[in-house]
């Protein structure tokens, strides 16, 4: 498979794993970390977070800001690790069931992704 094609599928597995993070900004999965920057999926899209100490100030200072799939450094996104993104929205997905939100519409989503992990993480080779 060309180095193209599999960043292109890499890019479009985020993309749909994003539609089934809870619909609610403090939800999130993080696909990656280095020493000054996370890298995290939310249902708004991809965020990075960049750390860094001011240079006149002893503090660290934290910036995010939302970013397009294009704009992920290639070598981080070869170095996603797509199961764990798959865990991460399960996880997301029980903590977001145990807020009770049974009234909102993606309940019955988040329910079928819970009941259903084993066979995503099956079908994503990750068991």
């Amino acid at each position: 498979m060309s180095t193209d094609v599999s960043e292109k599928c890499i890019k479009d597995v985020i993309d749909f794993l994003r539609g089934y993070l809870p619909p609610d900004p403090d939800f999130a999965v993080s696909l990656y970390e280095t020493p000054s920057a996370t890298y995290y999926l939310s249902r708004d899209g991809i965020f990075i977070s960049q750390r860094r100490i001011d240079e006149y100030l002893p503090f660290l200072k934290i910036v995010h800001r939302k970013i397009s799939p294009e704009n992920i450094p290639v070598s981080i996104l070869r170095s996603i690790d797509l199961c764990e993104v798959l865990k991460g929205v399960i996880e997301e997905n029980i903590r977001w069931l145990n807020l009770g939100s049974k009234n909102h519409s993606y309940y019955d989503i988040a329910r079928s992704i819970v009941s259903d992990k084993d066979t995503l993480l099956r079908l994503f080779k990750c068991l």
